[in-house]
């Protein structure tokens, strides 16, 4: 299926459904059938309406039981990919200093793995990021999984307009 095929399904699978709930899981399934990851490879983050300085978690959704990542966090990616409202692709994230924190929550019953590789892309909302998806590769190295390359950021950026009017 081509992409612009792929968010005109997407948009249009989203518009008919009503609850936030609902509209995440549709979501998470098609960007992790897209990217051929694990649901838990998915994220969703959005800037929280009462604290906009703090970016939560929709999803994965035990993340967003943590706690929430300071925008002014400077090792946190998803911080850097709204405030600057950029993209970000890192084939080398778990060899660089990065927030782990949200690495050590339990997603599931499989043993986790570490990020190795992962792209971020700004929510895009009235020329504002207000949000970020990012799709990581976890395994036990870096060698283990495969690159990002940068015709899947432009993907996911396409895909992520489609996602900012519902998120």
């Amino acid at each position: 299926m081509k992409l612009d095929e792929f968010c005109a399904k997407l948009n249009a699978r989203l518009a008919e459904l009503t609850s936030t709930d609902e509209r995440l899981h549709t979501t998470v399934q098609a960007l992790a059938k897209a990217f051929r990851v694990s649901h838990d490879e998915v994220a969703l983050l959005v800037l929280q309406s009462n604290n906009p300085n703090m970016l939560c978690f929709l999803w994965p959704q035990k993340l967003g039981k943590a706690g929430c990542i300071p925008l002014s966090a400077h090792n946190a990616l998803a911080a850097k990919t709204v405030r600057g409202n950029r993209s970000f692709i890192n084939n080398q994230f778990a060899a660089e200093p990065h927030a782990v924190i949200f690495e050590q929550v339990r997603l599931d019953t499989v043993p986790q793995q570490p990020i190795q590789k992962i792209i971020s892309v700004p929510l895009i909302h009235d020329s504002k990021a207000n949000g970020a998806i990012q799709i990581s590769r976890k395994g036990a190295d870096e060698k283990s999984v495969a690159d990002f390359v940068q015709n899947d950021v432009k993907v996911l950026e396409e895909i992520a307009r489609v996602l900012a009017g519902y998120f």
